[in-house]
């Protein structure tokens, strides 16, 4: 059961490093957009999904810390 839900937890750590990289990318995009806008109005609403995008990264690298710690808490049991 144990060895069940930690390759469970292991393939979300999985989908969320996948997740990561995507949002990374767009992110790079954005920040590349950001420097060539034409109007600061534009800017400003590329610094938004930018922002809105590290904090999903943010929220993903925390979770995959705490599967992490369960998956290890699983295999030492």
């Amino acid at each position: 059961m144990r060895a069940t839900r930690a390759g469970r937890w292991r393939d979300w750590v999985e989908q969320n490093d996948e997740m990561i990289e995507t949002l990374q990318a767009e992110v790079d995009e954005c920040e590349e957009l950001e420097r060539s806008a034409r109007t600061e109005d534009f800017a400003a609403r590329v610094r938004d999904r930018i922002e809105a995008k590290a904090q999903k990264i943010a929220a993903l690298e925390r979770r995959n810390e705490e599967l992490e710690l369960k998956i290890a808490q699983a295999e030492h049991y």
